[in-house]
């Protein structure tokens, strides 16, 4: 044992080489076996060719750092640091949970977009559909793990790393470090559980959004624990462009940068001004370049999705408008008007599946979205009278299945045609199949609290909706501004607005749109209802005391009671005859 404690010492201790050595095993000798195994790249595509160098490139520097920061926590552990503990007891916990469930469901809820894009990436394509990111997410994946099931995975340790970070950390700012594990309540919840298997962006993107709003607690109260202020500003923007850039209605968080280049002091430090110019400028590109990269791969029909839902409803009534008719012909110019009346719909864009959209779209969205936004300003009781109908049943008001049509396949017998695209799926993809599809179906179907038609229950019209997470921010952004909380008040706007920006842009009924809300809602409101209760526990534990001796009574009262009457019990049965 002696001998193993050495040499995991001396590991740890030389974690940079060991990290590339690593790395380049991986590379040269690992990932050509994965690639062989999933990927099908035509080898006279030269562009595919490239970007796949490139991407290979692009995930060798994130395994180093990956590799790196395992080192470096399993350094924490061996050293004894109490929050590394507390970071894998957490983090153990919540992978624990996600590990039973994800066995009664494996590989994952995969519903209908996603098999697309893993077929797309497949062949050295980078599907754009769902964001430029999120092919490349899925492509890193599969470098680490060859298979569909593979995302999901990955995507469940990113979670529990998230959760154990969050919860140690909370721990760590307490004076009862349990009261932490209250945190876990709201990560256990139907509609997180659910989605930890759903490989789409907005789960990978709700939990990086909730470790940007734990950091930020972390230096507003100068407990971050910074090694290196110029690395951490370059990894905050990093997370920070993903967040504005990967949804769209996340492009607010830009806000923050300037924020943190004040609250890292980059320029007031004698000594060390190139540093943090070269810090600045990585930043600033890291910024500029993802915004860049992904504005030139977004799918400019995307844009007109957003529009389409409100749009088709509102055209049912009398619409009214100095400028209407000149607002309506600039967006006939995209979308054919006639069909998008024929078809309205405040839950989806049958529309724009039925061919609305004009070939020559591109060439007038700019007009497009002047006119639409004009329509808007001069009717803007239509527009919210749409977008309320939406709202109300992506949150579960309605007997309208609230979270993904695609997952009626699980209720019901599925379709031929999802039939089809599942068998590809099985096909081509090893150890992905259902372990049992009707324990699959079963647990999605109580995870969703539906009937066999869809309908919610009443679990879900409690549970599978942002509205009271979204009171309750407007209640602790009140309170936090009248007691002058303003960084509170402030990682509570952050949240609350994308809930405002989902209202009035969402396209269809998913819940998921409304999962970083619900995720980071719940949890922000869990920190300082923690804080709160551990600030106050004298008070709570002198409060409830009279309750406690009341319920400690009653027990005594009934113990004595139950003596007694075994006392006589057994005196008259030793009285009575022989």
């Amino acid at each position: 044992m002696d001998h193993v404690a050495r040499a995991v010492k001396t590991l740890l201790q030389h974690k940079l080489l060991v990290s590339l050595f690593l790395t380049f095993l991986h590379l040269f000798l690992i990932l050509p076996i994965n690639q062989a195994i999933f990927f099908d790249i035509p080898g006279d595509d030269s562009k595919k060719a490239i970007t796949s160098l490139i991407l290979r490139a692009g995930f060798a520097v994130l395994l180093f750092g990956l590799i790196y920061s395992v080192l470096k926590f399993a350094e924490g552990i061996v050293a004894g640091g109490l929050l590394y503990r507390r970071w894998l007891l957490a983090g153990g916990v919540y992978l624990l949970v996600n590990v039973v469930v994800l066995a009664f469901i494996w590989p994952g809820y995969w519903v209908w977009d996603e098999y697309f894009l893993l077929n797309g990436v497949r062949d050295g394509t980078l599907p754009v559909w769902q964001g430029l990111f999120t092919g490349i997410f899925y492509v890193f994946c599969l470098y680490l793990i060859p298979t569909g099931g593979g995302v999901v995975i990955v995507q469940v340790l990113i979670a529990s790393a998230v959760v154990g970070y969050v919860i140690a950390q909370t721990a760590g700012l307490l004076k009862r470090s349990w009261l932490a594990g209250l945190l876990l309540i709201p990560l256990v919840s139907a509609p997180v559980l659910l989605y930890n298997f759903y490989p789409l962006r907005l789960t990978v993107y709700s939990y990086l959004e909730l470790l940007v709003l734990f950091r930020l607690i972390l230096i507003a109260k100068g407990n971050a624990r910074t090694t290196n202020r110029y690395v951490e500003f370059m990894a905050l923007s990093a997370a920070i462009m993903l967040l504005a850039v990967w949804r769209s209605e996340g492009v607010y968080y830009l806000i923050l940068l300037p924020i943190l280049f004040i609250a890292f002091k980059m320029f007031r430090i004698k000594g060390e001004k190139l540093l943090a110019l070269g810090a600045t400028v990585v930043s600033l590109a890291i910024v500029l370049g993802g915004y860049g990269l992904n504005k030139s791969a977004t799918d400019p029909r995307y844009e007109v999705t957003a529009t389409l839902n409100p749009l088709s409803v509102m055209l049912q009534q009398p619409l009214k408008g100095d400028k209407l008719e000149d607002s309506l012909a600039a967006i006939d110019r995209v979308i054919d008007l006639e069909v998008v009346k024929e078809m309205p719909s405040a839950y989806e864009i049958p529309s724009f599946f039925a061919g609305a959209l004009r070939p020559d779209f591109e060439a007038n969205l700019g007009g497009y979205n002047r006119a639409f936004l004009q329509v808007v300003m001069d009717n803007p009781g239509a527009f919210v009278s749409a977008r309320v109908d939406t709202f109300i049943a992506a949150n579960a008001l309605t007997d309208r299945f609230p979270q993904i049509f695609g997952a009626r396949a699980y209720l019901t017998e599925p379709t031929p045609r999802v039939l089809e695209v599942r068998d590809k799926f099985d096909k081509n993809n090893y150890f992905s199949n259902a372990l049992s599809p009707e324990v699959r179906d079963s647990t999605i179907q109580a995870l969703l609290m539906v009937d066999d038609d869809g309908k919610p229950s009443i679990g879900a019209k409690v549970t599978w909706t942002v509205i009271p997470v979204g009171i309750l921010l407007l209640v602790a952004l009140g309170v936090g501004i009248a007691r002058k909380k303003w960084i509170a008040a402030g990682l509570v706007t952050l949240v609350g607005a994308r809930l405002v920006l989902i209202f009035l842009t969402a396209p269809a009924l998913y819940f998921m749109y409304y999962l970083p809300v619900f995720l980071s809602g719940w949890m922000l409101l869990a920190y300082y209802s923690v804080v709160v209760l551990d600030r106050n526990f004298g008070w709570v534990h002198k409060t409830t005391q009279p309750v406690r001796r009341l319920v400690v009574s009653r027990r005594t009262q009934s113990a004595d009671a139950h003596h007694a009457h075994v006392s006589v019990s057994t005196a008259g049965a030793e009285s009575g005859p022989r």
